[in-house]
Formats: C-alpha cells, sequence, structure tokens
C-alpha cells in the first residue's frame, strides 16, 4: 500500500498523508432515467457541475480509526464475488471502506439490452457479510450504509487457466493494472490538480463506478467512473484488454471545470524511487536497486525521444518539457535485470511500464515531473503529468482520449534509437562531477570506431569541461566532467549523440547535485536484524 506526498505538505509538514486526498463525496439525486452508457454519465456529469459538490459522508466509529494493520484484517470473501461462477470472463471484488481509504464509492452494475430488455442499472449495496473481520475486528459493528472504497477486477489472462487480479480503482481517482507476467507497480490517475504548486493539491475522486456486464466470450471489459471534486466533475469510460506482455486500458473522459484556478495535470502518473543509478543504498541495505520505474519518457514525435533518469534530491524537484506535439509519455521500468534488485519479495524486476498514449497528440503543452523525498518505499514519491497550454474556461467541456499501457515488454518502434541501459555519478574532491552513459541500440550497433559522432549537450547550472565518447562492446560510452556553477541547485544535462547531424539517440535528461543529497534513512533500512 502507497501513500503519495504534495509539495505544500512537504514544505510545510514533511509528513502529510494525503493519498486519500481532499476529494469530495455525496450521495447525488440530479438525474433523469438510469446510467447505462457514457452519453447517460455524461449529460449526468454536466448537471452536477452547475452545482456544488457536496460534502464527504463520515466513516463510520466502529471503522474510523483503522491503523494499516487493523485495516489489513478486513478480507473480502472471494466467493462473494459480483459474477463469480456464472461463465463470466471477468467478475470483480470489492474494498472495504476505512484507513486512509475513507472516500464511499457508490458501485453499480450495467446490464446490456436484450431482446426482451431494456439496458438497465443495479446498485451493489454494501453488505458486511461480503468481508471477513479477523483478529481485533472480529464481530465488530459494521454498519450496512457503509459503502465501499472502490473494486478490483479479476479474471483470465490470455492462456491463463486461473483468474487473477488485473485493475483496481481504489483511492480518490487511482487506478492500475498489470500484465500476466507482471506485478502491481506504478498507478495511474484520472486528474491532478494542483500537484507541484504551493497550495494544497486537490485530489478529484471517482464517486461513482459502473461495470458493464460481459458477454461469456467478451475480450474486454468496460467500467463507467464519476468524478466529483470541488473543482470538476467528470465522466469517464474505460475499456480493458488484458494481455500477457501488454494489458490495454482505453480512456475516453469529458470534463467540466468549476473552477480553473489551478495546475491542471492531465492522464497523471504516479511511482516511486528510493535509490538506484546514481544514488547508492543505505549501508546495510544489500538491494542496488529500489523503485518502481527508473525513467520518464516522452515521445515528441520529430523533435525525437527523451529519456529523463528518475533521482531523489533531498527537496521536492518539479523538471518541466515543453512539447509541440506529444505522442506519448510514461514512467518506464527500463532496467528488469533481477541482479539489479535482488527482491524475492517485492519483485522489482517485474513492475511494468506505464506509457500514456494519446489517440492524436496532444500539441502545445508541458510533460512535468515532480520528484519528492519520501520516507521509505512504502510512499509514491513520484509524479508526472500533462499539463495543457489552452486555456481551459469554466462549463465548456474538456475531452480526453488516451490509451495506457501496462506492459512489460518495449515496443518494437523503439528498437533502432540508441538508449541509455545504465548511467552513474561521481563527484570528485575539486567540485566537479564525472557523469558516465552507456547506450546501446541499433543505430550505433553497426558503427565502427572511426565514425565521427558528435554530442549535442546542453547544461543548465553547470559548464562541461571535458567531454570524450567511445564504441564498447555492446554500443557506445559518453563520459563528461561537469563543473557546477551554483552550489544550492542541480546541474541539469541533456545529452543526445547525432552523426551528420543525423539522430541516432534518444534524449538523455537528467538532474546532477554537486552533493550526494542529505537523506536520512530510516530504521528500517539501517538496523541490524
Amino acid at each position: 500500500m502507497r501513500t503519495f506526498y504534495s509539495v505544500a505538505a512537504l514544505i510545510m509538514l514533511m509528513s502529510s498523508h494525503l493519498y486519500a486526498g481532499s476529494a469530495i463525496w455525496g450521495q447525488e439525486t440530479l438525474r433523469a432515467g438510469c446510467i447505462c452508457s457514457f452519453s447517460d454519465l455524461d449529460r449526468y456529469a454536466r448537471a452536477l457541475s452547475l452545482q456544488k459538490a457536496p460534502e464527504s459522508p463520515e466513516l463510520p466509529d466502529s471503522i474510523s480509526n483503522l491503523s494499516y494493520d487493523d485495516y489489513r484484517m478486513i478480507a473480502f470473501r472471494p466467493e462473494r464475488a459480483i459474477w463469480w461462477n456464472q461463465s463470466k470472463p471477468y467478475w470483480f471484488e470489492l474494498f472495504h471502506r476505512g484507513f486512509v481509504h475513507r472516500n464511499k464509492v457508490n458501485v453499480s452494475l450495467i446490464h446490456n439490452q436484450t431482446e426482451t430488455k431494456s439496458p438497465s442499472e443495479e446498485a451493489v449495496p454494501f453488505d458486511p457479510t461480503f468481508f471477513e473481520y479477523r483478529g481485533p475486528l472480529a464481530g465488530r459493528n459494521v454498519p450496512a450504509d457503509t459503502g465501499f472504497a472502490g473494486v478490483k477486477i479479476v479474471g483470465q489472462f490470455p492462456n491463463a487457466d486461473d483468474g487473477q487480479e488485473m485493475l483496481t480503482f481504489l483511492g480518490a481517482s487511482y487506478f492500475r493494472a498489470r500484465t500476466a507476467n507482471t506485478v502491481y507497480g506504478s498507478s495511474t490517475r484520472g486528474l491532478a490538480l494542483d500537484a507541484g504548486t504551493d497550495k494544497s493539491e486537490e485530489f478529484p475522486a471517482f464517486t461513482d463506478l459502473w461495470i458493464v456486464e460481459p458477454e461469456p466470450e467478451q475480450k474486454t471489459l468496460t467500467v463507467l467512473a464519476l468524478m466529483n471534486s470541488e473543482s470538476v466533475v467528470g465522466a469517464y469510460e474505460f475499456e480493458l484488454q488484458p494481455g500477457t506482455t501488454n494489458t490495454k486500458v482505453d480512456v475516453r473522459a469529458r470534463l467540466y471545470f468549476r473552477n480553473t484556478d489551478c495546475k491542471i495535470g492531465m492522464a497523471p502518473l504516479t511511482s516511486m524511487w528510493m535509490w538506484g543509478d546514481a544514488i547508492e543504498p543505505p549501508p546495510l541495505d544489500k538491494r542496488p536497486s529500489v523503485h518502481d520505474a527508473d525513467g520518464l519518457m516522452i515521445d515528441a514525435g520529430d523533435a525525437g525521444t527523451i529519456w529523463r533518469s528518475l533521482c531523489r534530491q533531498s527537496y521536492p524537484s518539479l523538471s518541466k518539457f515543453e512539447v509541440a506535439e506529444l505522442h506519448g509519455f510514461g514512467l518506464i521500468q527500463r532496467e528488469r535485470r533481477y541482479s539489479r534488485y535482488l527482491d524475492d519479495e517485492a519483485q522489482y524486476h517485474r513492475r511494468p511500464d506505464v506509457w500514456v498514449k494519446p489517440k492524436s497528440p496532444w500539441l502545445n503543452g508541458t510533460v512535468e515531473l515532480l520528484e519528492l523525498p519520501a520516507p521509505h518505499e512504502g510512499h509514491d514519491n513520484i509524479a508526472a503529468f500533462w499539463v495543457p497550454g489552452d486555456q481551459i474556461k469554466v462549463g465548456e467541456p474538456v475531452d480526453l482520449e488516451y490509451e495506457v499501457q501496462f506492459r512489460s515488454v518495449k515496443p518494437r518502434s523503439s528498437e533502432f534509437l540508441a538508449r541509455v541501459v545504465r548511467h552513474s555519478l561521481s563527484r570528485n574532491e575539486d567540485g566537479t562531477i564525472d557523469v558516465q552513459l552507456h547506450f546501446r541500440g541499433s543505430a550505433i550497433k553497426e558503427l565502427s570506431e572511426q565514425t565521427p559522432v558528435s554530442l549535442d549537450l546542453l547544461t543548465v547550472r553547470g559548464e562541461v569541461v571535458e567531454q570524450q565518447s567511445c564504441k564498447t562492446k555492446t554500443g557506445w560510452r559518453v563520459d563528461l566532467k561537469i563543473d557546477p556553477i551554483e552550489v544550492t541547485a542541480p546541474v541539469e544535462i541533456q545529452v543526445t549523440l547525432k552523426d551528420s547531424n543525423r539522430r541516432l539517440s534518444e534524449t538523455w535528461s537528467g538532474l546532477c547535485s554537486h552533493q550526494v543529497p542529505k537523506y536520512q534513512f530510516p530504521q528500517v533500512y539501517t538496523r541490524i536484524d
């Protein structure tokens, strides 16, 4: 279970817990007929946007102060899953409210039209007998109007015989999926508001979910979701297509803003990075790397591909990448060798890439990357999102269509340009920084040692005083010596390999602080067992 920190909370408290966010919940009555399609939900969302968002219902006293360990004592009974054992390709379980999952989510079914019946909507009422209350919660009185916190979609991956969870909606507008050969890792959200600002982040939330009943041989599953918060109301449609190496979620949304005096982050992604390339592990932890993703990738079309290696400073860090034509972006776990993690429990080598691909390119905006300090790997501290350049007006609908890919293999189209597969930093006594980059890919595989490869370099707050590049057995290596100009902020670097003005590689981008970021590792990483 992960939490995520906002910049404002870190600046003011450095300990605020905002995973559930400031989303506002409530039962709505402004409806005309059933919600049986995206168009029905869109009309409902538009009507709601003209009203003030209702307040969130409080948790019942019996579960209002559950600890993490208490919450783990509540388990859904698998045999009570909706559509379980009914010859359906998908069924779903429900999450209980409690601990940080305090918001109430209304869950309904949509029954498709038949020859004799019109499409219909059926609410799934909360029932304590859905759950097993164990340990200190045994016999706890849980009211019948407690409600759910979210849903877990279960089904069979292609060529699999057993049912496995593949998609969850839990916490604000968070959702995440996995492939058959990965475990859960980075998450996605419906929307981010004021992320990476000095204001308290608003967490828009899915207050209602509708799961469309699948046919026996159906390959996909459709989920509708209503987003409702202080600043925005939105209608969302998700179509899940699970896969062995690539699970796809098609997203369609229409947003109605009550307030636009905020930074709007589209298709936000959330992840975790504690240590890896360029930052050593704490003294007593033998794992070389701990992260869900090791880089942000941006496909800027004809402008090329950017790879920004993730890192962790000792303070909140926000990086912005202006993009004229965004074809995709994502948080990628490029390093997949078990030896780079040595963690049989967390299995970081099996965390999926999460890639956002617009149905048509998004124009003239910025991809922003937020990197935060965090106490340990149980806290998400990485976020990436698209900030549109066009002005969004109150009341005018904003349409979004994109695909989210949760994948374990890179697409073949990305194999030609050389990629950075490893980088390292070392700091010298004279204050300079040595940076080493290892590129690999088809574009440089056949180059000879005599091929004139040039470096397209860009630095901010630093000067490159030495540079070398050479062919290696597996690719190309670049060595840079950088002299920082400012001691209070890291040097920003961008490096691209070129041959006669032809791009040979992605553009590597990184932050290099002149000192190892100060960080007090908690006891969990420094104790002796």
